[in-house]
């Protein structure tokens, strides 16, 4: 599950990208995304639509379509 404290590693790689970025979209549908499901939790990965926005600072955000 994505907490505060595997935020941290994550908000410390996008001061280590070669081009800067505002954030990472990442999604999933019916399971087929593995890195959605290692980041987020597999409570997150189901039957439906589910985007998470991880902002280089700050907290994520998610819609899931229910």
């Amino acid at each position: 599950m994505l907490t505060p404290e595997t935020l941290l590693p994550i908000h410390g790689a996008f001061p280590l990208l070669d081009e800067p970025v505002d954030g990472w979209l990442l999604f999933d549908f019916r399971g087929i995304n593995p890195v959605m499901a290692a980041i987020v939790g597999p409570e997150a990965v189901g039957s439906r639509r589910a985007y998470v926005y991880i902002p280089a600072s700050g907290a994520p955000s998610a819609v899931v379509h229910m």
